[in-house]
């Protein structure tokens, strides 16, 4: 028809608009990819986040993890003694390992709480959250130490009463105190083993827990066939990882005395052995006497 004109699109210019498409396209997945949390670092820290790499053993271990980017990406954080190597499967020192949900470029986290082992160790940030060491894109801390700490203690112990007779009450209560030994602070929560020597071995009595205040405190009832005598008590502390080992013993005035037991029949037989005794005694007086 005459007036009408046909728009044809050439070859070239769909070859153009083809490939300004295809770098929109490329654009926006590099702008997408760029945005991901990619590139992270671990690195020991405290709890603020400073770098730190030796623990004592009372101490918890920290990890900072930093990246770029933005979004979201679920890590793990083992604890080892060995660098791993490329394609190795990750096993903990402790056990397990500390899983986490890193949603900026930076986060520190708690990896491993008190008590701690001594050693030597590394933090390994698994990247690909799937247990596999790849030295692409996971990471490994610089090595710390963990040292350990103790704290020297002293003990005390006694007995109230410190004396049972076994034809009466044969108990008695057992106390004392765990403390520091340059101070005067108690030490919770540590078992206290008590035992009697018997002139030739400890013999267990049984433990107490100290008290806040270190304070511990336990009722003997004494065995009825215990001979008579007077025996030294021992209290004990095996010490731990931050408390060093003590112990204490009774002495003359803090032990326990056992004392003789008099049933009804010796006692007649011996009031029987003294009267008669004064009964030779005059009867011997009386023929001197006579004599005289």
């Amino acid at each position: 028809m005459k007036g009408e004109k046909t728009m044809k699109t050439s070859p070239i210019r769909l070859v153009t608009i083809t490939i300004i498409v295809a770098m929109l396209i490329i654009s926006i997945s590099a702008l997408s990819v760029s945005a991901a949390l990619n590139n992270p670092t671990i690195t020991v820290s405290n709890s603020s986040g400073t770098t730190q790499n030796s623990y004592l053993t009372s101490d918890s271990v920290y990890a900072r993890i930093a990246a770029n980017g933005n979004g979201q990406k679920d890590i793990r954080v083992y604890v080892v003694t060995i660098v791993p190597s490329d394609g190795q499967a990750l096993s903990d020192f402790r056990g397990s390992y500390t899983s986490a949900t890193i949603t900026s470029t930076s986060k520190t986290m708690q990896v491993w709480a008190a008590p701690l082992g001594e050693g030597t160790y590394f933090l390994v940030l698994d990247w690909g959250a799937n247990g596999i060491y790849s030295s692409s894109t996971d990471k490994i801390s610089s090595s710390f130490s963990v040292t350990a700490v103790t704290f020297d203690t002293s003990l005390r112990v006694e007995c109230t009463p410190t004396a049972v007779d076994t034809s009466g009450v044969m108990q008695t209560t057992i106390t004392g105190c765990l403390t520091l030994s340059d101070a005067c602070t108690g030490v919770a929560g540590k078992t206290i083993s008590l035992s009697y020597y018997d002139g030739s071995q400890y013999n267990s009595i049984g433990s107490a827990t100290t008290s806040i205040n270190g304070i511990y405190s336990l009722v003997w009832n004494v065995p009825i066939d215990l001979p008579n005598g007077l025996y030294i008590v021992r209290a004990e502390f095996s010490g731990d990882s931050e408390y060093e080992f003590s112990e204490g013993f009774t002495n003359g005035d803090t032990g326990l005395l056992v004392l003789p037991e008099y049933s009804y029949g010796a006692l007649v037989a011996l009031v029987a052995c003294f009267g008669a005794l004064i009964v030779f005694k005059k009867r011997t007086s009386l023929q001197k006497s006579s004599t005289n």
